[in-house]
């Protein structure tokens, strides 16, 4: 693709359907000779532009109504002129609605509808008496376009001077959803139409071409065709009230009138030369295509997939337009579910010189060297030097000088996928406090990260987060059976669950296997059956992988690296198969999930390397649990699972938790009964916590999974009845009568010094039930003593000893005695984020429930001080930990002080998250 104007045959393109549409163009400019080329007679004409230039306008009427001659016409005008803008001017039916006196938004008749979302209502397939959804790729309509059509009135305030059809009421113009398909819709009573009128309620149009106009849009922007284009339709008739067909026949020609007069408008009120548009720019963007299109696979199957967020739910085809109308948003989703070919697509979207300028960071290419060269306070003068950091990770080599000439003259969408390939604490976080910064200081950008999880950064930022769904199951039977033949997934039970996966689907479609039941097994497969590669080449492979992530802290890896580990034969076989793309100095694995799995394959093979520094390492810092949840997958021995899920227990539980659930979703078990029970039991427990984040959590963890004894824990009122439940359980293994003993022994006891000295033990589930036990208990001088003791002899840097202290901090705080708060006091210097965070936690509890005035001023002032050296989620946990059962009035009055201290030192950003929790806290007491 040519990197200049010259790429462009003429400005704009119209397309014009019913003959009265078509006319009245060509009167309104004059009635020009038509020009033949290809083929077609077209009408061309110089038009007058916005900046004093002058346009080359081409107009043609599509030769047939509805989706395909309508795709098929509109390919066949932009690869004979090549335009830089396409508009669609036509007549098309208006929905009323449900009110009897007023149509939806005020529309009426005569009325210019401008395409701001698009549905395709006939993209479904009818089976055993349901719509199953299906789903097609098109270019979305431009926002660019769309704001100027709908403000007109402001921008050519005469436009409806070029109206030639008499009429009653002049034409006003309203953005909203397109709703099309290939009916005519003349029975306003019909099935369909009530289909339409009911499903689509925020749409405003019916038409019969504009979805096959905006799939031959997004077709021509994957051949490297930079374009953008809107959708006018004027409305001669509603499709829900009485008489519409006569309705029509009296209102047409004023509808196409008003839409061809919108249209000139518009193209009247558009630069002839995009400001903004330099060389560097279109290289840039032409660096994008290059890459996108060589470095990366686009499915070749488009799946349904569904965007929930504050809207409702959407298309994939819809986030860009909700990108350009936000300064924020996070698109979260599992892996494999389609979320960097979501942004992929919106990337290209935005190519078009008339869009914001589009900047896509692939995370993935992330250097560990970089990660010191990023600002943790990316303000003031650290804020440009950060940005060209994270520029280092573009697709674009372009740098943050060219980027602030960009920025300083026209939008700019900064796409940033995989928040959650870089270690969240050193990194991904520091970029997204640098992203949120960016949007501060220069409006004119806005952002759409990925992410495997919804984080509280988004919350707290303002940003707007999206969620990218699985595949409904109908879909995924769908296509089975179109792949396979009818009933192909009936006998596959559990294992369509993975195929609501599109990755995995994908895998499906294009071999000759669906039973595969996990996710570990399909990749496995890939390696082995695919590649052909050996048992003895997988492992070296997967030791490769696995140092990668451990020992270099990124996703990226060399030439050398794989050579060393496989040989150069391999990696030429494995780079013409795909499944390793980049160039020489920046290599990856064609999905970060073929990554994963073969870092979980080293981490499986090797109980030794089962300790929480390796799964926070593998984890990305519990960015993703993928790594130990394939792990666990493979492992085919019930006592070896049990003990890789203590390990990981002693880690995170929420990790745990999801690791247990997504094993168990394919319908293999995640552990002995014995072990799931009791992990459950712990879960349940986090129900009934005094902290309100800490019992939401938990909540919806455990309500992951659907079976009767997790249904059970689910229910219970309290701890008692928790208690009694775990009782009754039967089992013959002595460690789980130990176990159970523990978890149930009585409420009203202070802890024993041997239930006290469980928190050191090398049983991680002991270790931590324990710690859990004696917080329900009475608090004793000896018990706070011990415990505080033991954490003393725990401060070292051996890897068994941070669990200990962990616990150690974590039990402290149930009591609010100066002599637990003391040595909590001294771990907010731990070496360990996650012990300071525990010790930030237990304190705010002690200032929660304590009588002492004193001891409450104590720890809050204390808090204060060390306020600046605390790590960011352990600061954050203050203002979490502040929602507290126990806290009184006095609590309050001593902790918004500390929390507005804490904002106060704040700045940017940080000072608006720090804001929106204070504003939770004082809505969460004000309901007290």
């Amino acid at each position: 693709m040519a990197a200049s104007p010259i790429q462009y045959g003429c400005s704009v393109a119209v397309i014009t359907v019913v003959d009265e549409a078509h006319q009245l163009f060509r009167a309104a400019i004059g009635n020009p000779q038509p020009k033949e080329r290809d083929g077609w007679h077209w009408t061309v004409a110089e038009l007058p532009a916005a900046d004093g230039g002058v346009h080359v306008v081409v107009e043609a009427q599509a030769p047939e109504r509805s989706h395909l001659p309508a795709q098929a016409f509109a390919t066949r005008m932009l690869q004979s002129w090549r335009p830089r803008t396409l508009i669609i001017a036509d007549c098309g039916g208006g929905i009323w609605g449900a009110d009897p006196d007023r149509a939806r938004d005020g529309l009426e008749l005569g009325d210019v509808v401008i395409s701001d979302f698009i549905k395709y209502y006939e993209l479904q397939k009818l089976r055993d008496g349901q719509r199953i959804p299906r789903d097609l790729r098109w270019l979305a309509p431009s926002m660019r376009l769309s704001a100027t059509a709908r403000d007109l009135d402001a921008i050519q305030p005469r436009w409806r001077d070029r109206l030639q059809v008499a009429r009653d009421g002049v034409p006003h113009l309203l953005a909203g959803q397109l709703v099309c398909g290939d009916k005519l819709l003349a029975d306003e009573a019909s099935d369909e139409v009530q289909h339409i009128v009911e499903t689509y309620d925020k749409a405003l149009a019916v038409d019969m071409e504009t979805v096959g106009v905006a799939v031959a849009a997004m077709d021509a922007v994957d051949d490297g065709h930079s374009l953008s284009w809107v959708a006018l339709r004027g409305i001669s008739d509603w499709i829900d009230r009485p008489d519409n067909q006569e309705t029509r026949d009296d209102w047409k020609p004023a509808a196409c009138d008003a839409a061809v007069s919108a249209a000139l408008a518009v193209i009247a009120a558009t630069p002839a030369e995009v400001a903004g548009a330099t060389p560097e720019e279109a290289e840039a963007v032409d660096e994008l295509h290059r890459r996108l299109d060589n470095d990366f696979t686009v499915p070749s199957e488009a799946f349904p997939s569904t965007v929930r967020g504050p809207f409702g739910t959407a298309t994939r085809n819809d986030v860009v337009t909700h990108v350009a109308r936000r300064h924020g948003i996070a698109l979260i989703g599992s892996a494999g579910v389609g979320k960097s070919t979501v942004l992929h697509q919106a990337a290209l979207a935005s190519t078009s010189p008339l869009e914001p300028f589009p900047l896509l960071i692939d995370l993935r290419s992330w250097q560990a060297e970089d990660s010191g060269d990023l600002a943790k306070n990316p303000t003031g003068d650290a804020l440009l030097p950060s940005m060209d950091v994270l520029l280092r990770a573009s697709l674009q080599r372009l740098g943050v000088e060219l980027l602030q000439l960009i920025v300083a003259r026209r939008d700019v969408l900064l796409f940033v996928d995989g928040i959650n390939e870089v270690p969240y604490g050193d990194v991904a976080y520091p970029i997204l406090k640098l992203l949120h910064e960016y949007m501060r200081k220069f409006p004119r950008a806005r952002v759409l990260v990925t992410d495997r999880e919804a984080r509280s950064f988004y919350d707290t930022s303002g940003w707007e987060t999206l969620r990218l769904e699985p595949l409904a199951i109908e879909a995924v039977r769908q296509r089975l059976d179109e792949r396979f033949g009818r009933g192909a997934a009936d006998k596959l039970e559990s294992a369509i669950e993975l195929l609501r996966i599109p990755f995995f689907l994908e895998r499906a479609l294009q071999g000759d296997r669906i039973d595969n039941a996990s996710r570990a097994s399909v990749l496995a497969s890939f390696f082995t059956d695919h590649l052909r590669l050996t048992d003895e080449q997988l492992d070296a492979l997967a030791a490769m992988a696995f140092a990668t992530y451990v020992e270099a802290l990124q996703r990226t890896f060399t030439i050398e690296d794989i050579t060393n580990a496989i040989g150069g034969e391999l990696v030429d076989q494995l780079r013409v198969a795909e499944a390793v793309r980049g160039d020489d100095e920046h290599l990856v694995f064609g999905h970060q999930l073929e990554h994963d799995y073969l870092a979980a394959r080293h981490l499986m093979a090797d109980p030794d390397l089962w300790t929480p520094e390796t799964f926070d390492q593998v984890t990305f810092e519990a960015s993703s649990f993928d790594a130990p949840a394939m792990a666990l997958e493979t492992i085919a021995q019930e006592a070896d699972r049990d003990r890789f899920v203590r390990a990981l227990y002693n880690w995170n539980w929420r990790g745990t938790i999801t690791a247990m659930e997504w094993v168990e979703r394919e319908g293999r078990p995640s552990a002995s009964p014995d072990l799931r029970a009791a992990i459950l039991a712990l879960a349940a427990e986090k129900r009934f916590d005094a902290i309100e984040g800490s019992r939401t959590r938990a909540e919806a963890q455990l309500a992951r999974f659907e079976d009767s004894l997790a249904a059970t824990f689910h229910g219970l009122p309290d701890v008692a009845a928790l208690i009694a439940a775990v009782a009754a359980i039967e089992s013959s293994a002595p460690w789980f009568s130990e176990w159970q003993q523990l978890f149930c022994r009585p409420l009203d006891i202070a802890p024993t010094a041997a239930e006290v000295a469980l928190l050191a033990s090398s049983d991680a589930l002991l270790g931590w039930t324990a710690a859990n036990v004696v917080r329900r208990l009475p608090a004793s001088s000896e018990a706070i003593a011990a415990i505080g003791a033991l954490y003393d002899r725990s401060l070292s840097e051996r890897p068994d000893d941070q669990p200990i202290r962990w616990r150690a901090v974590h039990a402290l705080g149930a009591w609010p005695t100066s002599a637990s708060a003391e040595p909590l006091l001294r771990a907010l210097g731990d070496s360990s984020n996650w012990v300071v965070y525990g010790a930030v936690r237990s304190l705010v509890e002690i200032a929660a429930a304590t009588d002492d005035p004193a001891l409450r001023d104590h720890i809050v002032e204390q808090l204060r001080q060390e306020a600046s050296e605390l790590p960011s989620e352990a600061l954050g946990e203050i203002a979490q930990a502040a929602l507290h059962r126990d806290g009184t009035p006095a609590f309050v009055a001593a902790i918004r002080p500390l929390l507005m201290s804490i904002l106060n030192a704040q700045s940017g950003g940080d000072r608006e998250r720090w804001q929106s929790r204070i504003d939770t806290f004082d809505q969460h007491w004000s309901r007290e």
